[in-house]
Parts: C-alpha cells; sequence; structure tokens
C-alpha cells in the first residue's frame, strides 16, 4: 500500500502496463476485490454507490469512461441501477481487460479496452463520455501522470470527473508526494500542485472505514475548468 511495497516492479523502462500486469499478477494488492485491493470489495463501497447512481441521474450522463476499471468487482452493481447509461472500462493491465470482454461480452452497451490514463509521446487519448470515473487510481500514479491525466480528461469533451481523493487527513506524510507507477501517496486534488477547488460541483463522502487508512471521498468536478 505504502511506497516501498512495489519496488521490485520498476526495472528501468518497463512500461506502466506492464507493471500494473505484473501487480495484478502476484497479487501486491492481495486477492480482495478481485486483486484490486480491499477497497474494491462490494462491502467497502456500499455507501458510495447510492451516491454515484444519483450524481449520474441527476446530472443526465448518458456515457461514462471508468478510467481505469481494474477488476470491476463491484461496477456492475451501479450500472445495474442506471441501465441506459452507455460504459466504457478501460485499464493498462492487458490481463483484466481480456478477462472483462469475456465475462461482459453479453452487455452490449459495455465495453472494455486496453488503454492508458496519461498520455505522452503522441499516444491515444480518453474516449467521449459525458463523465470519466476515476475512483482508486491516481493515488498510484507519479505526479506527471496525474497532471497528464487530467489534461486528458479536459481534452476529451467530457462534461464531468468523478475522482477518488482524500480530503480529511491532518497528517502531510503521504500527501501530493512525487512516486514512482504504482506506489502510494494520499492525494488531494483540491490541494497543491493540483489546486481543482475552483472545478469542485460536489463532494461525496464515501463514508466507509478502512483501518489503518487514509479516508476517502470522491469529488464531482467540472472538466470544462480541469
Amino acid at each position: 500500500m505504502k511506497t516501498p511495497r512495489t519496488v521490485e516492479f520498476h526495472e528501468k523502462g518497463v512500461p506502466a502496463g506492464d507493471i500494473f500486469t505484473r501487480i495484478y499478477g502476484a497479487k501486491l494488492w492481495g486477492t480482495a476485490g478481485g486483486g484490486s485491493g480491499i477497497g474494491s470489495e462490494p462491502n467497502c463501497t456500499q455507501f458510495i454507490r447510492p451516491k454515484i447512481v444519483s450524481v449520474l441521474q441527476r446530472y443526465n450522463v448518458q456515457s461514462m469512461v471508468d478510467a481505469p476499471c481494474g477488476s470491476m468487482a463491484w461496477m456492475p452493481l451501479v450500472l445495474e441501477q442506471v441501465p441506459n447509461v452507455t460504459y466504457t472500462g478501460m485499464d493498462v493491465a492487458c490481463n483484466l481487460i481480456a478477462e472483462h470482454q469475456i465475462n461482459f461480452a453479453n452487455r452490449t452497451n459495455w465495453r472494455c479496452e486496453k488503454r492508458g490514463l496519461a498520455r505522452f509521446g503522441g499516444r491515444e487519448g480518453l474516449p467521449r463520455a459525458d463523465l470519466v470515473f476515476s475512483r482508486d487510481a491516481l493515488q498510484h500514479l507519479p505526479l506527471s501522470y496525474v497532471h497528464s491525466f487530467l489534461r486528458n480528461v479536459r481534452d476529451s469533451g467530457a462534461r464531468y470527473l468523478l475522482v477518488g481523493s482524500y480530503l480529511n487527513e491532518t497528517s502531510t506524510k503521504f500527501l501530493n508526494l512525487d512516486i514512482r507507477v504504482g506506489e502510494y501517496y494520499d492525494i488531494n486534488l483540491l490541494e497543491k500542485p493540483f489546486s481543482l477547488r475552483h472545478a469542485l460541483l460536489e463532494t461525496l463522502d464515501e463514508e466507509y472505514i478502512y483501518s489503518g487508512f487514509a479516508h476517502k471521498s470522491m469529488l464531482l468536478l467540472d472538466a470544462t475548468k480541469l
């Protein structure tokens, strides 16, 4: 969880997709949540799920991009409540995407594809959607990747970004650190170097208490102001 856990995955030149594929393959985050970690267990999302459904309904979201979709251990429970929403799940871990394409092949308005969040050197951007969703990803990415992701969201033409953040921590030990791909810090998008308070529309408290972990929230941001 904290930064030392993924050192062995950072040989020089290894792409981010390979790092996350290895993390899932080695069960570095455990088996909980389909390998995505304890925060992706369905019971840990019991309070945030209805709030996400409410946002999708109140803001008339017709399409959403889940970046990244991870193991999809709980997202189907949200999508079943909004059957008219077109869903695109994306992830750089190729083993996950291959599984999703098989497991959800009968869902005509869901699709999953291998694609990265950040864009460097002319790589493709995000698919077009009303809302980009990213709950548990940015805290595992270097600051430059997060900035690239935010630009990617803005440039995609999305109206909204619904994104995970840690807002209620008094300690700054792990706050907005620059890390290597796959490590961890308590990201707060309202603080420097992101400073996105001007784009904030709503804050959704996850409510679920994780022993030994920072308290999580989700921020609904105006994507045009990123």
